[in-house]
């Protein structure tokens, strides 16, 4: 087939609007130092950067997540922390009361009185909660107040105080397939169990035991009473060890976020960085590219001029 100058001129003609459509779409990949500006300029980099998109979301979503557990992690930490303060603060006092050398109404009224205010605090803390509204110690039942007083003495005096909260730890989700308790059910205010039904069940108890047999409520003769303060001594120990061991576990739970939030933080940047990569454009390659494409729509034009100055007899030969 005879190809034609009218031929080569359209061939011309679409290789050079080509080649400024080529221009056109380098200078807007160096304005706005992207190169994937729609799908069509690399399928393959677009399905990968929606996909880190999509994964940096739910890391996100994940690290979110482990602020809220932090902060109720550290609310909770400073809670038994205080705990263990109150005990240590009640066991002082009823060393006091039991190395009297005799039983004395008006310094015994003064000490029991310490113990009332001890047991007021930790009420206090048993029922702390978020700034959200959320019982600290409550477990899943995160909108009920843990310890409510059952009953009082004549006085007003708690005789009975009890835990109406959920026995469930509330867990959230900190990374793929890692879980964490945030909430802790009030168990954590309970004693360690000898086997003996009559020891008081939780430091609540302990505290009002005390504070009745340092005012000699039970008419105990100065042997009893000492042996009775002595035996409440060693159960406030037992709840300040018991007070002791969850800061411990708590401790190695804020350890895990640390690592689990450095852990999503370094996969956030990879994810971050390998986007940057794939979506922005190469500018000294682009530059090199958009000259070779200007240089190569000036031939163009050039090419196309010439053919347009052809007379008939140009044409005939």
């Amino acid at each position: 087939m005879r190809v034609t100058t009218e031929m080569q001129f359209q061939g011309l003609l679409r290789n050079t609007q080509k080649t400024l459509a080529g221009m056109a779409k380098l200078q807007d990949q160096l304005a706005s130092g992207l190169r994937l500006q729609r799908p069509s300029d690399g399928p393959a980099e677009t399905v990968r950067v929606l996909k880190n998109r999509q994964d940096d979301a739910r890391l996100t979503t994940h690290l979110a997540t482990i602020r809220d557990a932090s902060v109720a992690l550290d609310a909770s930490t400073a809670a038994i922390t205080d705990v263990k303060n109150v005990l240590t603060h009640a066991k002082d006092i009823a060393l006091q009361a039991a190395n009297s050398a005799a039983s004395d109404p008006a310094s015994d009224q003064a000490l029991a009185q310490e113990i009332d205010g001890a047991l007021s605090t930790l009420l206090q803390i048993g029922n702390r909660k978020l700034s959200d509204g959320r019982s600290l110690f409550a477990g899943t039942a995160t909108e009920t107040t843990p310890f409510v007083v059952a009953a009082t003495d004549s006085a007003g005096r708690p005789t009975q105080i009890n835990y109406q909260g959920s026995d469930a730890s509330s867990q959230v989700l900190i990374g793929p397939g890692q879980t964490l308790n945030t909430l802790i059910p009030g168990h954590v205010f309970e004693l360690p169990q000898t086997g003996n039904s009559s020891d008081p069940k939780d430091a609540f108890q302990v505290l009002m035991n005390l504070r009745d047999d340092i005012r000699n409520t039970r008419g105990l003769s100065s042997t009893d009473r000492n042996a009775a303060l002595t035996k409440h001594i060693d159960e406030l120990d037992r709840a300040t060890t018991s007070a002791l061991d969850t800061l411990g576990t708590q401790g190695v739970q804020a350890e895990l976020l640390t690592q689990w939030r450095d852990r999503i933080t370094d996969v956030q940047l990879s994810l971050q960085k390998q986007n940057v990569e794939l979506e922005s454009v190469d500018v000294a390659a682009a530059i090199t590219s958009l000259t070779q494409n200007q240089n190569l729509y000036k031939i163009g034009l050039s090419l196309i001029q010439q053919i347009n100055s052809l007379n008939l007899s140009d044409f005939l030969q």
